[in-house]
């Protein structure tokens, strides 16, 4: 868990580990866009849920990685899987 939410570790890990895919929940994904966008970097697809994904964040995100897939996942918690899924390609604000 300590590497999860520790910036440095979390990147060490994902470049370590070759990891090119990440799923996040939208608040896990706020605060980490919020104390290091270069955790991404390593990254061809994301994919966050869980709850309202904001636009200001994903425009930050891909400003600096626009060959980033970003999905928004959705499915209800009894479903424990996401039913429903939107590419964003282009956000709005």
């Amino acid at each position: 868990m300590n590497t999860l939410l520790n910036s440095v570790s979390l990147k060490q890990l994902l470049i370590e580990r070759k990891v090119n895919t990440l799923w996040m929940t939208a608040s896990w994904f706020h605060q980490v866009v919020e104390s290091d966008l270069s955790i991404f970097e390593p990254l061809d697809y994301l994919i966050v849920g869980g709850d309202v994904v904001l636009f200001n964040y994903t425009n930050k995100l891909r400003e600096l990685y626009p060959k980033l897939k970003i999905i928004n996942g959705y499915g209800p918690t009894e479903n424990t899987t996401f039913s429903t899924t939107y590419s964003i390609d282009k956000s709005n604000g």
